[in-house]
């Protein structure tokens, strides 16, 4: 007998074969109600740990420096994607003034996610694109020159994988 989650994943295949690569962990398991709920249980479990060890007013400032480092984060994150833009494309200055104010809005929602934004732009700031998907692809080939937009439309397919993996996690944060 199998799970319906095993069944619906092995389609393909024999669910006892998927079942023992399971048990050897050579084939990944996610059961999603599950993760909500223990990221719920976590999160309540973090906020009554911080309400008794951590006075009212110092939670203040810690949730404060949060924002402002969240704030900050994105902020370097939509110009980061601005000069490497700049960089390949070549923008004129009035195209890099408006796609630095798409940039500056799409990345808002950024700053919450550090560690998954530092693990796709590790030692590549050409990671940074990702954002074009955020600020609309038509967004940004409708600022652009016909010589540049060739080129936009392939960094933007390189970066389709990131922004894939990443999308759903921002809209649970957000």
């Amino acid at each position: 007998t199998t799970t319906p989650q095993i069944k619906r994943r092995s389609e393909k295949g024999d669910a006892e074969a998927v079942l023992k690569q399971m048990v050897q962990g050579q084939w990944g398991f996610s059961d999603e109600e599950a993760d909500i709920k223990a990221a719920k249980q976590r999160d309540e479990a973090w906020q009554a740990a911080l309400k008794a060890l951590v006075k009212p007013d110092e939670l203040e400032r810690w949730v404060a420096a949060e924002k402002r480092n969240n704030e900050q984060r994105s902020h370097v994150f939509a110009l980061v994607a601005v000069a490497e833009l700049d960089r390949r494309l070549l923008l004129l200055p009035e195209q890099r003034d408006a796609i630095e104010k798409l940039a500056l809005e799409a990345a808002k929602p950024l700053g919450s996610l550090s560690m998954d934004i530092n693990e796709l732009w590790q030692g590549n700031l050409g990671g940074a694109l990702l954002l074009v998907h955020a600020m609309g692809l038509k967004n940004v080939e409708a600022l652009l020159q016909e010589s540049q937009k060739k080129e936009f439309l392939v960094l933007a397919q390189r970066c389709q994988y990131q922004w894939t993996r990443l999308k759903p996690k921002l809209r649970k944060k957000t």
